[in-house]
C-alpha cells in the first residue's frame, strides 16, 4: 500500500509522480483512473483533459509571494480586484487564501488532485480561464461539468470544493482522486507544515503563523480530513 510522506504531501518531492502527459506529473497510482476517466468522458461526447495536475512547493510559493507583493492581482469574494496596500496583513493573506492555497498545504502537491476543462470546447485551449462562467449555465464547460457530477464517484473521483463553506471559493474545476487524497489528508501534518512557513521565504508566514488556529482549521483542517 502507498504511504504519503511529507515532502510529498507539501510539494517538496515528486518521488511519488510520474509524467502521465507532457508538463502534467501525476502520483503513479492514480494514473489509470484518470485515463478510465478521460475514456469514458470521450464515449460521452466531451474530452476532458487537465488544466493543471501537480503543483510544486516552489510553484505554490511563486504564486502565493506574487499576490502578496502585488505582482498579480488579488480578488475579494466577488472576483473584482482589492487594493491591497489598504489591507492589513491579517486582512490580506485572508483575502488570498479565499482562492490560493498556502505554499505547502495546497492539494495539487499530492498528484492526485487535478483542474479539468473540455478540450473540444474551445477552439483555442489558452482561451481556458477556469472561471465560475466557464461552468455554469451557457459556459463552454458546463455540459462536461454536469457529466461529470452524475460520473465522477463512479470512478472515485469527487469534487472537493463544491461550495464557498466557510474557506476557500468553490471550485466546479477541481476533481480529486479519492482513494489517494483521503490518505494524504489522514498523513497531513501541521506541525509540519508550520515548520516550512517559519524556514521558507513565504510571504505573510509570519501573520499566519501568528493567527495558526485561524488559518489552519478555516483553510486546510476542514479540506484535508
Amino acid at each position: 500500500m502507498f504511504t504519503f510522506n511529507n515532502e510529498q504531501l507539501t510539494g517538496k518531492s515528486q518521488s511519488h509522480l510520474i509524467e502521465l502527459y507532457p508538463n502534467h506529473l501525476v502520483h503513479i497510482a492514480a494514473t489509470k483512473a484518470v485515463k478510465n476517466l478521460q475514456q469514458a468522458s470521450q464515449q460521452a461526447g466531451f474530452d476532458l483533459r487537465l488544466a493543471s495536475s501537480f503543483r510544486s512547493f516552489e510553484r505554490q510559493k511563486t504564486i502565493w509571494n506574487n499576490k502578496a507583493s502585488g505582482l498579480s492581482v488579488c480578488l475579494d469574494k466577488s472576483e473584482k480586484p482589492l487594493d491591497i496596500k489598504t489591507l492589513s496583513g491579517f486582512e490580506l493573506a485572508d483575502s488570498i487564501c479565499f482562492y490560493s492555497a498556502i505554499p505547502g498545504a495546497s492539494r495539487h502537491h499530492w498528484g492526485c488532485d487535478f483542474d479539468v476543462y473540455d478540450f473540444k470546447a474551445y477552439a483555442n485551449p489558452n482561451d481556458l480561464k477556469l472561471t465560475q462562467a466557464e461552468y455554469q449555465k451557457g459556459g463552454e464547460n458546463y455540459q462536461m461539468y454536469l457529466w461529470l457530477v452524475d460520473n465522477a464517484e463512479k470512478f472515485d473521483f469527487i469534487f472537493p470544493f463544491t461550495q464557498a463553506k466557510n474557506g476557500v471559493a468553490a471550485e466546479p474545476w477541481h476533481i480529486s482522486y479519492q482513494p489517494l487524497s483521503k490518505l494524504a489528508q489522514q498523513s497531513f501534518s501541521a506541525d509540519y507544515f508550520a515548520s516550512l512557513l517559519k524556514q521558507n521565504d513565504i510571504l505573510l508566514a509570519d501573520v499566519i503563523l501568528k493567527a495558526f488556529d485561524y488559518f489552519y482549521p478555516k483553510y486546510i483542517g476542514q479540506y484535508h480530513v
